[in-house]
């Protein structure tokens, strides 16, 4: 119960944003399922917590529960893990080096190491006190070492890049009724950012990148985007990456892309996301739940996803980019951009809407997160979003620019671009299946240790003669004091 407690009022108080943007109906059923999630992981930290080994299997669980959470139920939900939090403190430097999950094991690790050595206090014993002392240091080292030698990529070359945030006129959240004047909005602060340009007042770029539903049809067929978009592309002489809403394989569903727009027209690059958010981008169930919410009326199509690709192609003045994108909800999935990267990607792009989460917390999380991807790939992410918050951030997460205000903007820096392997993406996948082998043999085990207990108890209780004097009695006593030793709690290993 203290499990699904701590974790239901953790998330009712992080994802406070989801009641206001898509129901509260929604944001109920989000953090009370999130609570079942810690609800299994109490159960397991109380029956590891008896075990030798638990300064290591309980991180491990708790970082299993953190992935196993980030795929069900409806793909998932990743938001609030601890490799997060570390962003703008020593944990930081870690991320580089062992990614997201790996920092989320090493503070969990931390605070199991301090637990069990407040629980260690009242029995001085000389060798465990060394042992603690020598798992401190251990503990320590990690955030330390960070800091002390902090992981850095070289550059292979420089792009000029600019994020456009055009903006909701109006002040609107609404981009479905004003998504024309949106398309509008970012054509002319591409026009207004070009003039500039020649005029000298600032250098060339050679990307521009345009949030999430800046165009919220497919331009390729639509004539009025069309027309936007190549004024845009005009006026800048250079490619953009908007976001784009297209027609799904089947009524009723639609695709959220990012579609590179070349110098000489729409090209065959598209991302698109992998990773729709349930309730706002897709309903599950629609036929029995379309009538439960207003607000699902207002999503009259159902976002697919997207299937693994490899990183957009881009020419630009500069030569061949390689691009790892994603969209919004993408940024807190590992498998998104670390996979990209991975495949040979210079730079991560993300592009996002956030409009629904106006005046929330919500922004201000999902940057966080960005920076957090900046750090764990070793590549410049640039963050474009329709009205903040907008931003660019280089590899090793400092923000070189970022949006102020919900106000119209072009953000534009000059970033490094990487072609090295960070550890954390070159051994992603290693990691993550070794946390998920050590949680899971450490739970078999710990859970195996509990029958076998119960069921020698069980014995003691139930078997005929018991109680009676001679052997009996002698078998008794003996058979108590394992029973004892073994329910007594071990050392902090």
């Amino acid at each position: 119960m203290a499990g699904f407690s701590f974790g239901a009022v953790f998330f009712a108080v992080h994802i406070w944003w989801l009641a206001t943007s898509i129901s509260p109906a929604a944001w109920i059923a989000v953090s009370l399922t999130q609570g079942l999630w810690f609800a299994g992981l109490g159960a397991l930290v109380r029956l590891l917590w008896r075990q030798r080994m638990r300064v290591l299997s309980i991180p491990a669980c708790w970082t299993a529960i953190e992935l196993a959470r980030s795929q069900w139920p409806f793909g998932g939900f990743p938001w609030g893990q601890l490799g997060f939090t570390s962003i703008g403190g020593p944990w930081a430097g870690t991320l580089p080096y062992v990614g997201v999950e790996g920092t989320s094991f090493l503070i969990a690790l931390a605070g199991t190491a301090g637990a069990a050595a407040w629980a260690a206090r009242t029995t001085p014993k000389w060798p465990r006190m060394g042992r603690i002392a020598a798992l401190a240091s251990i503990v320590c080292a990690a955030p330390v070492g960070a800091v002390l030698f902090p992981y850095s990529v070289s550059a292979d070359g420089t792009l000029r890049i600019a994020a456009v945030q055009g903006g909701i006129p109006g002040g609107s959240t609404d981009v479905m009724a004003r998504h024309r004047q949106i398309t509008r909005a970012h054509a002319a602060a591409t026009v207004k950012m070009s003039d500039r340009i020649r005029a000298g007042d600032q250098e060339a770029v050679d990307l521009l990148v345009w949030p999430e539903s800046s165009v919220i049809v497919d331009p390729t067929t639509d004539e009025v985007a069309r027309r936007q978009v190549e004024r845009a592309v005009a006026a800048s002489d250079a490619p953009i990456l908007l976001g784009a809403i297209v027609d799904g394989p089947s009524e009723g569903t639609a695709l959220n892309q990012g579609l590179v727009w070349s110098i000489d027209g729409p090209s065959d690059e598209r991302y698109t996301k992998r990773h729709p958010v349930p309730f706002g981008e897709y309903i599950p169930f629609r036929p029995w739940l379309s009538g439960f919410s207003p607000r699902f009326d207002e999503i009259p199509r159902d976002m697919l996803p997207g299937e693994p690709t490899p990183p957009l192609n881009v020419t630009t003045d500069q030569g061949r980019l390689l691009v790892a994108s994603a969209i919004c909800f993408d940024v807190a999935f590992t498998d998104v951009l670390v996979d990209q990267v991975r495949a040979g990607a210079h730079l991560a792009v993300i592009q996002s809407s956030n409009a629904a989460f106006t005046g929330s917390s919500q922004p201000e999380q999902q940057f966080t997160i960005s920076r957090a991807r900046a750090l764990e790939t070793g590549r410049a992410v640039v963050v474009a979003s329709l009205n903040g918050v907008s931003g660019i951030v280089f590899p090793d997460g400092t923000v070189r620019t970022r949006s102020q205000s919900p106000d119209t903007q072009a953000l534009t820096s000059t970033v490094p671009l990487v072609t090295a392997l960070t550890p954390a993406v070159r051994f992603a996948g290693a990691r993550n299946s070794m946390i998920a082998v050590i949680a899971v043999a450490a739970s078999s085990a710990a859970f195996g240790r509990s029958v076998r207990r119960r069921t020698r108890r069980f014995l003691m209780v139930t078997s005929p003669g018991w109680g009676s004097c001679g052997a009996d009695s002698a078998e008794r006593n003996s058979s108590q004091g394992a029973l004892n030793s073994a329910s007594r709690t071990d050392t902090i290993y």
